[in-house]
């Protein structure tokens, strides 16, 4: 029998986040891979950057998105020189009949996997499921975590928020999943969440420097500890 006994059917295990800030779009995700049984971790980037200008992030089966990544990358190398192979405006369609393709020749119907697609010079953001449908997003999350991020993420004024801003809590919501509620299987061990942004000022999207990421670090364990004075509190008040 598989490992997974809390869900009718294996959980797309990860927490992959984004956003449509006032100063661009912010995609962060974690970081841990596990197999069916949880008996092996590894800690892995989930965002991929292999057409200039769309990141992809997934959620799910990394093997399928390895899969994925490698078919992407066969056809973009065999198309250079033909302008029309991909474009921003027909980016999305053909990533989305690429991943149904490969769930239909690789995927047995229990592992499957999504992808969220930033598109920096249209500032558009989605995600495609593992049928490949497409739905674009001012906001989206997906993966085990998602409901949990939701709590920190899912109901801000997005359009008034900076990218930092909103990494903050996304980063904060995956550091709190992996200390407080592990059966998700959402992570980072000994490294931190993903952090990256496609500003609009800029024409290049960029990790997140450093120093935001060296404040997110600060800020997530100052708050941390802060809800574990809590919680002691709590309990010893009972």
């Amino acid at each position: 029998m598989g490992g997974w006994i809390s869900w009718r059917e294996p959980p797309i295990v990860t927490a992959t986040v984004g956003a449509r800030c006032s100063d661009g779009i912010v995609i962060v995700a974690d970081k841990l891979v596990t197999d069916e049984k949880h008996e092996l971790k590894e800690y892995h980037d989930k965002l991929s950057y292999d057409i200039a200008h769309v990141i992809t992030a997934y959620a799910g089966s990394e093997n399928l998105f390895k899969a994925f990544r490698e078919q992407l990358t066969y056809d973009v190398n065999r198309s250079q020189g033909i302008s029309e192979q991909y474009t921003y405006d027909n980016a999305v369609p053909k990533l989305a009949t690429m991943i149904t393709k490969l769930h239909k020749q690789l995927g047995d119907g229990r592992y499957t996997t999504e992808v969220l697609v930033g598109i920096h010079p249209k500032m558009e953001l989605g995600w495609i499921d593992s049928e490949g449908h497409y739905s674009q997003a001012v906001y989206v999350a997906r993966g085990s975590g998602k409901e949990i991020v939701n709590e920190f993420c899912g109901s801000l004024n997005y359009p008034q928020l900076k990218m930092k801003d909103f990494a903050k809590l996304a980063y904060a919501a995956i550091m709190y999943i992996e200390r407080y509620i592990p059966q998700l299987y959402v992570g980072v061990g000994p490294e931190q969440p993903t952090v990256h942004y496609l500003p609009y000022d800029s024409e290049w999207d960029k990790a997140a420097p450093n120093s935001d990421m060296d404040f997110f670090r600060r800020h997530t364990n100052e708050k941390l500890k802060e809800h574990d004075a809590r919680l002691r509190d709590f309990i010893n008040s009972l």
